[in-house]
């Protein structure tokens, strides 16, 4: 397969949760967790293939049912300890291989995602063919609660801020105060391959590079 613009979904998800055992094939009105994510990158007209990196023989049966292509994840990438960030590079190694040639962006989405906004995928696609100097696309949503201003550590049994209030330069304790506080979601992300192939980022997700646009969830 040869196209002058490909783009390729994986979907990641394995078995053996112990947090929520099996959570990634849990029925959710009546349909695997798994599922919803899978149909909805099926859905996205911009999305040439979609695949599924999985260990979990349901997870494999759900994708293939939804004529997705399977990606076997090796044992050392489904421990409770491994990467995701390794994940994603199987996968984009596998897909690669298979097409004979890089995508030029993948589409990330976790299979324990069930909620996302409609047209958020397709959004971030055509951001991405529009602007080449963007690494990434990311769905976030807003949690003024939890900014920066309010996040606390434990030392010697007490609670301490965790960046020291005056550094930060903000005024009173209002959710809002330090301005609109975002945070990725995990809906999906969607990455030019050089992010999955090089893990310089000034993000704690690596995958993201450096240029990242919003795709706002309300």
């Amino acid at each position: 397969m040869s196209r002058d613009f490909m783009v390729a979904a994986l979907v990641t998800g394995r078995r053996g949760s112990k947090g929520f055992p099996n959570k990634n094939i849990h029925p959710v009105h009546g349909i695997p967790l798994t599922e919803f994510p899978i149909k909805y990158a099926k859905s996205c007209a911009a999305v040439d293939q979609v695949y599924v990196s999985t260990d979990c023989p349901e997870i494999k049966e759900i994708g293939i049912r939804n004529n997705c292509k399977v990606i076997d994840r090796p044992p050392e990438l489904c421990t409770d300890v491994s990467s995701h960030y390794e994940v994603m590079s199987h996968g984009l190694e596998h897909i690669t291989g298979e097409l004979g040639q890089t995508p030029d962006l993948i589409v990330i989405l976790l299979s324990n995602c069930a909620i996302l906004k409609n047209g958020l995928i397709d959004e971030g696609i055509k951001l991405l063919k529009n602007d080449l100097k963007l690494d990434s696309c990311a769905t976030v949503s807003e949690f003024p609660e939890y900014n920066v201003t309010r996040a606390m550590k434990i030392r010697g049994g007490l609670l301490e801020p965790f960046i020291p209030r005056d550094y930060l330069g903000v005024e009173g304790s209002d959710r809002y105060a330090p301005g609109k506080t975002y945070f990725c979601d995990s809906g999906a992300y969607i990455v030019r391959p050089h992010c999955l192939q090089a893990s310089s980022s000034k993000f704690a997700y690596e995958w993201l590079g450096d240029r990242c646009k919003p795709l706002i969830q309300e």
